[in-house]
């Protein structure tokens, strides 16, 4: 009989952040406002496609507006959603440098998010994070409200 291996890793580091509240607020408002003003303005009985804007603003939400930064002891992994729709992960071992940085998110990536094609820039809120340098020479940034223990637990890896 052969029996599976059960590998457990340790959780180093993990980091929950949410998009700041003024834009969970304009997400609401428009998921308000936009069927209030469908509603007022439209002569014709009501049509059943006025619950899809609040219903695709709440889906928006729901997929994208939670970002989880998790290292352990193989790999560094990042998601997005409150039911992770969007996952990204890199092995410590691919991890060539690690650096401490200020950014500037709309300047440098037209704001807060998966950002970039490749992907050059995950973050949620704040100016803060880690620049990682992958084998390759890809860069990539991960935002983070605890930059300075998030790269400190990541050199300790590379």
């Amino acid at each position: 009989m052969v029996r599976g291996t059960v590998i457990i890793c340790m959780v180093r580091f993990r980091e929950v952040q949410r998009f700041p509240l003024w834009a969970e607020g304009l997400m609401v408002l428009a998921g308000a406002v936009g069927p209030v003003l469908v509603l007022t303005l439209e002569e014709e009985p009501l049509s059943p496609w006025i619950l899809l804007a609040p219903g695709s603003v709440f889906l928006v939400w729901l997929l994208l507006f939670r970002m989880v930064t998790e290292v352990d002891s193989e790999r560094l992994r990042v998601s997005f959603g409150w039911i992770p729709t969007y996952r990204c992960a890199f092995r410590l071992a691919d991890i060539l440098q690690t650096e401490k940085v200020k950014y500037q998110p709309i300047r440098e990536f037209g704001g807060w998010g998966i950002r970039g094609i490749p992907v050059q820039c995950l973050s949620a809120q704040g100016d803060e994070g880690v620049r990682l340098t992958l084998k390759g020479g890809r860069k990539m940034l991960i935002g983070s409200q605890q930059a300075t223990k998030l790269q400190t637990v990541l050199s300790k890896r590379v």
